[in-house]
């Protein structure tokens, strides 16, 4: 068993941040990262000033290879599959038997989307492709197109109506509210609640959503909705991590905006605590979480 004073869970731009702050500080730290980033699906970050546009395993390249010159940074290329408390820190254990006793933990390790559980037949071939999760990384590109939303709820939709003036909402089969979708239509945005029955797509390139009614919506592109969003990782939970719920019903895993939670040398950054963070958002996190640890480690 290893032994280290900061031990990062997740590889992406808040952990890569995080490992960054550390490393110029000569904190002895290890990252652990399987290589899966959920934003992978999509051909381009955006929104991150002076990458905008880059693709999201091109911004983690990079990241991992400007903590190059920081010896006292390990980079561990594999999956955290356990994690228990121990006294002097946190037992952490990867999928290849390596473990760790580190002082502090930040897991940073996202959320992810549970297309098995959205119930659209053929998602999977045009997520990432022409539907996405979030508009403010992908609504530009596909600005003024016929767009779908797929959700419950008028929330995502709403937004979604700064990109484009052609906009349905499909509740795939769910009632939804009426005041909601009352609302909606005073906007200009359509409302359709039958299920869905099939996506007509060319390569990945939405065409149109097929409706049990039988009616067919051509569509050129899509958000789907937060609802399957879950946190990648439950094992702050095992640690004793309490969650909490956004204002949109969202699970997340409750720290301080420093990322610090409640037990004792476990902190949650990113998604995982804002459920949406954003890539430069969660980058900031990184850098506030790691900046706090040292502080801490200097005064304590």
């Amino acid at each position: 068993m290893e032994q280290t004073s900061l031990l990062i869970v997740g590889g992406g731009p808040a952990g890569l941040s995080a490992a960054l702050v550390a490393g110029r500080a000569r904190l002895q730290t290890v990252l652990v990262d399987a290589g899966e980033p959920r934003n992978a699906v999509t051909g381009a970050s955006h929104g991150f000033l002076t990458r905008d546009g880059v693709h999201p395993l091109e911004l983690q390249a990079i990241g991992r290879a400007q903590l190059e010159p920081y010896r006292s940074v390990t980079l561990h290329r594999g999956r955290v599959v356990d994690a228990e408390l121990r006294p002097g820190g946190v037992l952490v254990r990867a999928d290849d038997g390596t473990e760790w006793l580190a002082e502090r933990v930040i897991f940073a390790t996202g959320q992810r989307t549970r297309l098995d559980l959205v119930g659209i037949p053929g998602i999977e071939e045009v997520y990432g492709r022409s539907v996405f999760p979030c508009p403010f990384c992908d609504g530009f590109e596909h600005a003024d197109l016929p767009l779908a939303v797929f959700a419950p709820d008028a929330h995502l939709a709403t937004m979604v109506r700064m990109w484009s003036d052609d906009v349905v909402l499909f509740t795939n089969g769910g009632p939804g509210d009426d005041a909601e979708h009352r609302e909606l239509h005073e906007r200009g945005i359509r409302v359709e609640r039958s299920p869905i029955v099939a996506l007509t797509h060319d390569q990945g390139q939405l065409l149109s959503v097929a409706l049990e009614s039988g009616a067919i919506v051509e569509r050129r592109a899509g958000f789907l909705g937060e609802e399957h969003w879950a946190p990648a990782t439950d094992l702050p939970t095992k640690l004793g991590v309490p969650m909490g719920t956004n204002p949109m019903g969202m699970a997340h895993y409750v720290a301080d905006p420093f990322g610090k939670t409640e037990v004792e040398g476990v902190y949650v950054i990113g998604d995982l605590a804002q459920v949406f963070a954003s890539v430069i958002g969660a980058a900031s996190q990184g850098h506030a979480c790691a900046a706090g640890i040292v502080r801490e480690l200097a005064f304590g």
